[in-house]
């Protein structure tokens, strides 16, 4: 009787386990919503990459101060799921994320969305109390369509971001002085998919 009992408990998990498809688990490694990914380069020589010296990159919100230290910070994460910012740091790339906006309108239409970033070059001269010194604020407008995207079951849907376009806000005295695309046979429907490929070149 029990080995009767043991061969029926098998063949009942051998059936669940035969329902259970692959995609009812959601790996690690599948492609979520992408970051985007920039990297900025030198403006006289642009096949070089050139380190921003001293950066922060937060959301261009004037309803916060721009952040004073990296573990309380509105600046964003180098990392997902991580605690190091790019706050006060010397990098050649970062990744910010784009605000997930609605697929279209109530007229059908798409809707452009836009995201907007404070790049400060320079902050420890913010933070150094020297009224004579000061930090260099750019701000960079990226807008953009939304897409969501069927993953699979167990992980739904993912958003892409088409028609980027990309403006540097003219202040007078920007230290951003340019941008470019990586691929320059392509300046329209620039689509982000990927956060492994560089979709944006900053020059300064």
């Amino acid at each position: 009787m029990k080995s009767l009992k043991h061969i029926l408990f098998l063949f009942i998990a051998a059936m669940l386990l035969s329902d259970c498809e692959r995609d009812d688990i959601c790996s690690e490694f599948t492609p979520t919503t992408p970051r985007l990914l920039i990297e900025f380069y030198d403006i006289a020589n642009q096949e070089e990459l050139k380190f921003a010296p001293q950066l922060s990159v937060y959301g261009n919100d004037p309803a916060f101060d721009p952040p004073t230290n990296e573990d309380n910070s509105s600046a964003i994460l180098r990392e997902p799921f991580e605690t190091s910012r790019v706050f006060n740091v010397s990098v050649n790339e970062v990744k910010p994320p784009l605000i997930v906006g609605p697929e279209v309108g109530p007229d059908g239409e798409p809707v452009t969305t836009t995201t907007s970033y404070a790049f400060e070059r320079r902050t420890d001269l913010r933070l150094d109390n020297d009224d004579e010194t000061s930090s260099n604020v750019d701000i960079v407008n990226f807008t953009y369509v939304t897409e969501y995207v069927y993953v699979s079951r167990a992980c739904g849907y993912k958003s892409i971001f088409k028609n980027l376009r990309v403006e540097i806000v003219d202040d007078g005295d920007n230290w951003i002085l340019g941008f470019r695309f990586p691929d320059n046979n392509i300046t329209d429907n620039i689509i982000v998919e990927n956060e492994d490929a560089t979709h944006i070149d900053l020059l300064h």
